[in-house]
């Protein structure tokens, strides 16, 4: 039986059709020069990129939530002036986000500006320049601020002024805030208290005219002693006893008792005494008076770490780029490699 791999004719193969790594190895060895001169080139762009392209510097701040001792603005402390630390933080976040914020700090520090052309200082004021952020995994509530600029002291400095600027705007409007909120609460209870005093003189002034009208009874009927004994007073053999128990009309009590109540009322100067509730609105009112507002103290925020002068470049960085431009100089400079000689040996076949 005639086996099938004797009578199976291998197939003629050309060089042409192998391509052998030590073909390409022997390739690149002669265009050396060429791989060499690309590479020079790109890491000779490289550098004149990282000349003429303007280094960006970036500074960054984290806050943190006040401490709850420094969020009151009176003293003594009074809870008009005793503010919530997270309520306090979630506004001074507020208003470090707020873009009119940002334009009011250009126009009151545009000498940490001298080179911002008048397009440039339009763009900043429209679009607020500085990221905010928050680290998940960092333990206490936060936000954290950064800001980027060409100049590295710049940066740190227009930072560091910006959080200044926005505590100061926000700790006057919180002034602003309680002292209005002191200054009605003043105004309500004053008006408080005018009220008690003109119930006060209306009620002495029914309590005159009701003894007078009692008086004048008591008098038509000849009731001089006080008719009105408490019931123990029977046990003592009083004659004409009727307890305070029993409805009876004031005038039983007496001319003698309702003439001295009466003088009384009329010499009384001033009803203040008789007003319910009427010393708990002037202690109140005092107190609210004697109140020291002052931010002396108050912190809005809790910084963590100074805000430092950026050392190095945040971009462009030099190790990236020269890296990118090493490794794209020896790719194209092996493509060029290959294309020379792929040139080179069409024009001998050619010849």
């Amino acid at each position: 039986m005639t086996n099938i791999n004797e009578n199976y004719i291998q197939p003629d193969r050309t060089d042409d059709d192998e391509i052998s790594l030590i073909e390409l190895w022997q390739t690149l060895v002669r265009r050396k020069t060429v791989i060499f001169v690309t590479l020079i080139a790109a890491i000779l762009l490289a550098i004149i990129y990282l000349l003429v392209t303007p280094p960006t510097f970036e500074s960054k701040v984290k806050l943190l939530l006040p401490k709850p001792n420094s969020v009151s603005l009176s003293r003594p402390a009074h809870p008009f002036a005793q503010l919530d630390p997270k309520t306090v933080f979630t506004g001074f976040e507020a208003q470090l986000k707020s873009t009119n914020q940002w334009r009011m700090f250009i126009e009151a520090n545009s000498g940490l500006f001298p080179s911002m052309s008048a397009t440039a200082r339009v763009s900043v004021i429209n679009k607020h320049p500085l990221s905010f952020s928050k680290d998940k995994d960092y333990p206490a509530e936060h936000i954290e601020l950064s800001y980027q600029d060409q100049d590295a002291g710049l940066t740190a400095e227009i930072l560091r002024s910006y959080v200044m600027f926005t505590r100061e705007q926000y700790v006057a409007d919180l002034v602003k805030q309680v002292k209005d909120q002191i200054e009605r609460q003043k105004e309500n209870i004053t008006a408080d208290i005018t009220m008690l005093k003109q119930n006060a003189k209306l009620k002495h002034a029914d309590d005159i005219e009701h003894l007078r009208a009692e008086l004048s009874l008591a008098k038509s009927l000849g009731i001089t002693d006080n008719q009105l004994l408490r019931s123990g007073d029977a046990l003592h053999g009083s004659s004409s006893i009727i307890t305070t128990s029993e409805t009876v009309r004031s005038y039983m009590r007496g001319t003698r008792v309702l003439t001295a109540e009466l003088e009384a009322l009329l010499k009384r100067g001033t009803d203040d005494a008789y007003a319910d509730g009427l010393r708990g609105k002037q202690i109140e009112l005092e107190r609210l008076a004697n109140l020291r507002i002052s931010p002396d103290g108050f912190t809005s925020y809790t910084q963590d770490g100074e805000i430092q002068i950026p050392k190095y470049r945040l971009k462009p960085s030099k190790r990236t780029t020269i890296t990118l431009a090493i490794i794209l100089g020896l790719m194209l400079g092996v493509f060029g490699a290959f294309i020379t000689e792929f040139i080179s040996n069409a024009k001998q076949r050619t010849q």
